[in-house]
């Protein structure tokens, strides 16, 4: 694969069969890649640049589709984690202020007064954030926030569904017990859609 044209403004996504020189190329100019390691791995039997792009602070971690990826971008952390593609640090970045930066949010990743409340919390076991973050699953998320209103929670988070006047269903997920924000859960009730893993009491 040859690339030309290059520029900073410029996303790969997948960028499995980028050559040497044009992988160099890429970097030098300032250009971005969007990995999705599990469905390269699945598919092709191997991953994109991702270490050096992740290196020079220019990559951003995808899910890419279910049917070839990881369930969620959880999953794909942990791959990449383990697979060592890149350090629990710069993973952190490439679903954060990296990857906010790489697809034009600048005001996504971070927390600062004005910004959206986007945010997720998990207890804490003593390692540091990014280590944690790569070994979680999603039942052990105890909190998620999109725009300061709760989204999915542990049953103790309650009064915040209350206070934030957002409707919520009582659910299992993995065996454990979680709170739902109605509309999250809607669709897939209209549609007769089940989730792997996700049980609605009766």
């Amino acid at each position: 694969m040859t690339v030309t044209g290059l520029n900073r403004a410029l996303r790969l996504v997948h960028g499995v069969g980028l050559a040497e020189a044009d992988r160099r190329l890429a970097i030098a100019t300032g250009m971005g890649l969007v990995a999705c390691p599990i469905s390269n791995h699945r598919l092709l039997g191997r991953t994109g640049p991702i270490r050096d792009f992740a290196a020079a602070g220019q990559a951003a971690l995808g899910s890419d589709s279910r049917l070839t990826g990881g369930r969620d971008l959880l999953a794909e952390l942990h791959f990449a984690w383990t697979a060592g593609l890149a350090s629990s640090t710069e993973l952190l970045n490439m679903v954060g202020v990296g990857a906010a930066r790489l697809c034009g949010e600048p005001s996504r990743g971070r927390l600062a007064a004005g910004l959206p409340a986007d945010l997720v919390v998990i207890a804490d076991d003593g390692r540091p954030p990014a280590a944690q973050l790569c070994t979680l699953q999603r039942s052990s998320l105890r909190l998620v926030l999109r725009g300061g209103r709760p989204r999915v929670a542990d049953p103790d988070f309650g009064p915040l569904f209350a206070a934030t006047q957002t409707p919520w269903h009582a659910v299992v997920l993995d065996g454990r017990p979680k709170l739902v924000a109605s509309d999250l859960l809607t669709p897939l009730i209209a549609a007769g859609i089940g989730e792997p893993g996700l049980y609605l009491p009766t």
